[in-house]
């Protein structure tokens, strides 16, 4: 079964604009992402490890460690949340940081990096690490490498269906041409 371009092309905007979409849980002046790596004592990666985050008590979030490390997730917070205790716990380590942000700002994103380097918490983005996961960015760079060969894939079968197309013209126009100098020379003997 072949499924056309157009609609492929479709299916893949449609799934990679819905994860913002997804992602997008509350107002940007309500959204507050927590971030980082956790690794260990040689900053290697640990993957799979579970983080929760609680203020006064209250579970507000929680994500997983991917395989380089890179954990993220979204928190509902206000205003009125600023400075409050935010605790870190994954199943070895434990921290505790403040919430900040800029009050009344509200086309920000609020990023906090959390970091466990070797059990201790580190705030801040990593050197050399950025704040964008690995896994991301593979993802991007193979939807963009799948889109790119289906858009070339297309050209080469619309060039190779013009070609074709122009032959097939060129064809019809030589036995054209051949079929009607027959006529004429059939017509000319029968006189």
């Amino acid at each position: 079964m072949r499924v056309p371009v157009g609609e492929l092309m479709l299916s893949v905007v449609l799934v990679l604009t819905s994860i913002p979409f997804a992602y997008s849980l509350h107002e940007v002046d309500h959204r507050y992402d927590v971030t980082g790596y956790i690794l260990d004592a040689d900053r290697q990666p640990l993957d799979g490890v579970p983080v929760v985050a609680h203020v006064d008590g209250k579970r507000m979030g929680s994500g997983s460690s991917d395989s380089n490390g890179y954990f993220r997730f979204r928190m509902h917070l206000h205003d009125s949340d600023i400075g409050r205790e935010l605790r870190l716990k994954t199943p070895e380590f434990e921290g505790t940081v403040r919430v900040t942000l800029t009050p009344g700002d509200s086309s920000t994103e609020r990023i906090h990096h959390v970091n466990f380097i070797d059990g201790k918490l580190v705030e801040g983005e990593l050197p050399g690490r950025g704040g964008v996961p690995v896994t991301m960015l593979g993802v991007a760079a193979a939807a963009t490498l799948l889109i790119g060969g289906f858009l070339v894939a297309e050209k080469v079968r619309r060039q190779r269906r013009r070609r074709q197309r122009a032959a097939q013209q060129a064809e019809s126009a030589r036995s054209g041409k051949a079929s009607k100098g027959r006529k004429g020379k059939n017509r000319k003997r029968r006189r």
